[in-house]
């Protein structure tokens, strides 16, 4: 569909590429703006592996590889700010895991719910805790 109607496919496609590059200027980039473009781009339709969903209807999830290894968990005693269960800083051993390079989108939770019959609990997101 072109003006005035709306934009061809190829300054669509242009556009779509300059939102891509966007979020991956990373840290250069102020958070509002790559959040602006992440919300401009899912509109468009953001064309990245990881982000849609699978030709059978489930998320697509691009994974990424944590190493193993140790960490510091928690607070240090002078953080005034820290509430009393996040101390007493300590060092934690994960094993290697996996996290998805993307935020999952509410799409890709949506296919996951339908999936997995979660409506009777109003495919509310799993919580650690009571």
């Amino acid at each position: 569909d072109a003006w005035p109607g709306g934009v061809t496919p190829q300054c669509k496609e242009r556009v779509v590429q300059a939102l891509i590059e966007t979020l991956g200027e990373g840290e250069r980039v102020p958070p509002v703006t790559r959040a602006a473009a992440g919300d401009a781009l899912a509109q468009l339709g953001d064309p990245r592996p990881g982000v849609g969903l699978r030709p059978d209807g489930l998320p697509d999830i691009a994974w990424c590889k944590v190493a193993e290894g140790p960490f510091l968990m928690g607070s240090s005693d002078t953080d005034e700010q820290a509430d009393s269960d996040e101390k007493p800083q300590h060092e934690v051993t994960l094993q290697e895991y996996k996290i998805a390079k993307y935020p999952v989108t509410v799409g890709q939770w949506r296919a996951f719910v339908e999936a997995n019959d979660r409506s009777s609990d109003g495919g509310a997101p799993v919580r650690n805790g009571p």
